[in-house]
């Protein structure tokens, strides 16, 4: 099959989060099978706005045909790449299937409506951004109303990675049997043969003695950073907080309540972290704690069982009910709540290894890539299958709107 890509933001915008290395992963994966997969993005590389370069380019990424689009307008985490009209009208009826990462995209409103202009059918995963939950929420009710509704009814397929991921799709009005439950996966990855055990605490100053807990993701308000640290505030004894990723405007928020609950020496911002740096972190710390108001998934969790690391998430994270007493404990979005687990946790130490041990059955079990990539094969391989049988003979493959 020719499999188009289309995402916001790709390889290597790991600034964004866990959407660039999961569309990368299953990119990769369908190469490696034999598929020719093509990626739509825009040129956009970190969050502060830096671009990979000053105008459209193509490259090649892995064995996956990439387009950079020039982003001439960045509004929030993405931006406006009017070149993509022009790789439409050329490119667009080649492909297969049409796979979109996003939902209130640019790049999303203009690949689906080309797409359904010459009958190609495209699966859309909307990366939990469907419930408008958090800001903006006129604006986003506004496309909604003007596009939003059309974009998500008029999918193919519609994937969720969790059971708790379905849901909005069906309070939008999509029927069941369109949406697919494939979930995100994760290999162990090769810079983790790299690390040594204690380099991130003998870097940030951390004694052996201490207990480590940390937070790994974009420093955020919807990720509940300012409740780790109110809860992390109740703890007694020698306890150290690091808090890993890139400031999307709210560190100055978490860091005056650091101050006001004085706590400064025990907590560390280390900025983001790539490669062997961020694992050397994971390796080191006792507990990975993912306290998000929202999650509609939560990849640093899978990255947190890779290395062995017990973890802690609200019930708002969609990861929640699969690790819930398996790998993790699963909380209220609750100060309280979380302090006691994060207590609970550190003094336990045969909870803890019961619960690293179980996080790796669990990645063995249900969150390695092979087979999650064999099920979008399939899910790809049935909406084609159903786009031939609809649209027969005639067919609109002149890549015109």
């Amino acid at each position: 099959m020719k499999v188009l890509m289309v995402i916001p933001v790709f390889y290597p915008a790991f600034d964004y989060g866990g959407p660039i290395p999961v569309a990368l992963n299953n990119a990769k994966y369908l190469v490696s099978r034999g598929h020719k997969v093509t990626v739509w993005t825009t040129n956009l590389v970190s969050s502060k706005g830096g671009k990979l370069a000053k105008r459209t380019e193509v490259r090649d990424v892995e064995g996956i045909r990439t387009v950079y689009l020039n982003s001439v307008v960045r509004y929030r985490w993405t931006g406006l790449a009017p070149d993509v009209f022009r790789y439409a009208y050329r490119e667009i009826a080649e492909y297969d299937v049409i796979h979109i990462y996003g939902f209130r995209e640019f790049l999303t409103l203009i690949a689906s409506v080309w797409a359904r202009a010459v009958g190609k059918p495209y699966v859309l995963q909307t990366l939990g951004t469907v419930p408008r939950i958090t800001r903006s929420r006129i604006k986003k009710l506004i496309f909604d109303t003007l596009f939003g509704r059309t974009i998500l009814h008029s999918a193919a397929a519609l994937i969720a990675k969790t059971p708790a991921d379905r849901e909005p799709y069906l309070h939008a009005g999509i029927a069941p049997e369109k949406i697919s439950l494939i979930p995100n996966g994760i290999d162990e990855p090769m810079e983790l043969k790299q690390v040594r055990e204690g380099e991130f605490r003998q870097e940030y100053g951390i004694r052996d003695d201490e207990a480590l807990f940390l937070y790994v993701g974009r420093i955020h308000p919807v990720k509940g950073v300012d409740l780790l640290v109110k809860a992390f505030a109740e703890l007694d004894g020698p306890v150290r907080l690091a808090i890993v990723g890139p400031d999307e405007g709210y560190r100055r928020d978490v860091q005056r309540f650091v101050v006001q609950r004085r706590i400064g020496r025990s907590v560390i911002f280390t900025g983001p972290l790539y490669g062997a740096r961020k694992w050397t972190a994971y390796r080191d710390a006792d507990v990975y704690i993912l306290p998000s108001i929202h999650e509609n998934f939560g990849n640093t969790v899978l990255e947190a069982m890779v290395c062995g690391t017990p973890v802690i998430v609200t019930d708002r994270c969609g990861i929640a009910s699969q690790i819930k007493d398996r790998a993790g404990l699963v909380v209220p979005y609750e100060e309280e709540a979380l302090a006691r687990a994060m207590e609970r946790l550190v003094g336990d130490a045969e909870l803890r290894e019961r619960l690293s041990e179980g996080g790796r059955r669990l990645l063995k079990d249900e969150f390695s890539w092979g087979p999650i990539v064999e099920k979008l094969e399939s899910l790809y391989e049935e909406v084609v299958a159903e786009a031939y049988e609809i649209r027969g003979s005639g067919s609109n493959d002149r890549g015109e709107p």
